[in-house]
């Protein structure tokens, strides 16, 4: 999945943070960004929102069954986090090592919740979100990424997890959902004069008819992506990942999975053989 989006968001949002570029890089995106039709600016970022997520929580997930083969036992870092219903579920769910660690060597530190009043409360809270987004590199995308989180949690503790609440679960869902998507757009892209740019295309309306047949390989690949997603949403699916992650397996159940594990390791190096190279995202910071 990875190198399919990678080249969809790279033709459209152009190289990512960490390449080096020339005026006339940035120009050429500035122009691609400033053209592109509502359409495909919104497959374009609902593209790189699944594939930070896979990409990273598919690392992560290799790193814990390695390290469970050599007898290491490392904690979760990803639990299904875009059914989350708020931002701060949303951080609870995502990257929880490091939401653990910031909580522990920043957040409690600067005093945490127990401070003398509320204000200096909501701004402990918004400034480990500021760090938290610096900490991915030194560029001001970064920082205002950072800054949004930090803001959006603090809407939380205030008002927005009522208002979520009074939506329902799956609006609330999908409404968090939407502001993760937005605020990605900052992370993508290094330049904020872009991003905004980028944001004003998303809801400039102009939108173009849908061809699944341009890059069906591409919007499948979305499908599934999708359908993973957001499958925990249901009691069917929180039951099948119980069934699949928490139970003891019988000999039986240890040789189908096996069997499942193999075919969908060859299905993957065909899907790799078949595709350029695409090195994880956060293998750079």
């Amino acid at each position: 999945m990875a190198s399919i989006v990678s080249s969809l968001v790279y033709q459209i949002l152009g190289p990512s943070n960490y390449d080096v570029l020339t005026s006339a890089q940035l120009a050429d995106i500035a122009n691609k960004i400033a053209t592109i039709d509502s359409t495909n600016a919104w497959i374009a970022i609902f593209a790189f929102t699944f594939q930070i997520y896979f990409d990273f929580a598919g690392y992560t997930d290799m790193a814990i069954g390695l390290g469970r083969m050599m007898g290491f036992k490392f904690p979760e870092n990803f639990d299904n986090p875009y059914v989350s219903t708020t931002i701060s579920e949303f951080w609870r769910r995502w990257h929880q090592t490091f939401s653990v660690f910031i909580k522990n060597y920043l957040y409690f530190p600067l005093g945490g919740s127990r401070v003398k009043t509320e204000a200096r409360k909501y701004f402990n809270l918004w400034f480990c979100f500021l760090i938290s987004g610096l900490w991915h590199g030194a560029a001001w995308n970064f920082v205002v990424y950072g800054a949004l989180q930090g803001i959006f949690i603090c809407a939380d503790k205030l008002f927005l997890k009522k208002f979520n609440e009074r939506l329902g679960r799956i609006p609330s869902v999908f409404f968090t959902f939407l502001i993760i998507v937005l605020t990605r757009c900052f992370f993508r892209i290094e330049r904020i004069d872009l991003s905004w740019l980028f944001i004003k295309r998303l809801f400039a309306f102009d939108f173009t008819p849908f061809h699944f047949d341009n890059n069906p390989h591409l919007y499948v690949t979305m499908l599934v992506a999708a359908f993973f997603s957001f499958f925990t949403l249901s009691k069917l699916g929180l039951k099948v990942q119980d069934k699949v992650y928490f139970t003891n397996y019988n000999n039986r159940q240890h040789s189908i999975a096996f069997v499942v594990s193999i075919c969908a390791f060859v299905f993957c190096l065909g899907a790799l053989n078949a595709s350029g190279f695409s090195p994880f995202i956060y293998f750079r910071f």
